[in-house]
């Protein structure tokens, strides 16, 4: 099969992973749209637990700040679901060592894509998006793009 005729494979960075479970159908629809879209035309939709993790501790957080009504839970749900429906991405040892040399190799060319202190969640996701030959669907391509394929979202 020539390259141009393979499915897709796409890792949702924590922006558009982050609209599936939006209580609003206006934020929610458009990406929606767009997966059932790719995934009808055979693309695979790869589900980060790093970028999980940045979404659901900040929906969380803003529960727990009386920012959202309790009732939002229904975003977790949500966000659990889309566990369900795409192919879940564990952090593994592998990962880890991967998305190391990728922070190196980041600071080394002056493009830090977090705090030298920081844990740098975006080359992990970009470890993981690299292992599975995958595009990252971000809202912020200027901290991925010298790291990995992306597709800006929107």
């Amino acid at each position: 099969m020539p390259a141009s005729s393979l499915p897709n494979a796409y890792v949702l960075d924590t922006g558009p992973l982050g609209l599936p479970a939006h209580d609003r159908p206006a934020q929610r629809l458009p990406i929606q749209q767009w997966l059932i879209r790719e995934m009808s035309n055979g693309a695979t939709i790869y589900l980060s637990e790093v970028a999980d993790y940045e979404v659901r501790r900040e929906v969380i957080r803003l529960i727990d700040a009386g920012q959202l009504p309790a009732s939002r839970l229904a975003r977790l749900a949500r966000l659990d679901q889309l566990g369900t429906l795409f192919t879940w991405l564990p952090v593994s040892t592998a990962i880890w060592k991967r998305a190391a040399q990728l922070w190196a190799d980041s600071r080394r060319q002056g493009k830090p894509t977090a705090d030298a202190a920081a844990l740098d969640a975006d080359v992990l996701i970009a470890a993981q998006a690299l292992e599975q030959k995958a595009t990252v669907v971000t809202s912020n391509p200027t901290h991925l793009q010298h790291l990995v394929a992306i597709r800006s979202w929107p």
